[in-house]
């Protein structure tokens, strides 16, 4: 295996423990306002990206963003904020089980999409992922 797909398993790892670990800080804030916890979410991930983007560089990118592209930007904006506001939602108020089921039903309806619109061919060894993820699935929601 090379370095960078070892790296990169690492931080994948990282990131879903991190994940995996939310629910515990989100559901420490369940007196604030879900609303105010996303608009806090949005600016500080917005400062820390911008952040980012300065130190190494990155901002130019800005002189070829078109008005189309910005609408598309803020589009998906508006729906990363909603997914998030459920997800603040669904874990401050005890429903962390089924956010988390919603987190794993949305992968297997994008296979099966792929799969019946795309005509996508899945190997055995993903066939065998989405046997699994589905089982867990069903189980979770009996």
């Amino acid at each position: 295996m090379s370095r960078p797909v070892v790296t990169g398993t690492w931080y994948a790892g990282l990131a879903f423990l991190i994940w995996g670990l939310f629910p515990l800080y989100w559901i420490r804030l369940a007196g604030v306002p879900p609303t105010q916890l996303v608009a806090h979410r949005i600016v500080w991930c917005a400062a820390a990206a911008w952040l980012w983007l300065l130190l190494r560089g990155e901002a130019s990118f800005l002189r070829a963003v078109t008005p189309r592209l910005l609408g598309l930007l803020a589009i998906s904006a508006v729906l990363i904020a909603l997914n998030w506001a459920m997800f603040v939602v669904a874990v401050t108020t005890g429903h962390v089980v089924d956010a988390s089921l919603g987190y794993f039903i949305t992968p297997l309806v994008n296979v099966l999409l792929a799969v019946l619109v795309l005509r996508e061919k899945l190997s055995g060894a993903q066939r065998a992922a989405v046997l699994v993820a589905a089982t867990g699935v069903i189980w979770l929601g009996w």
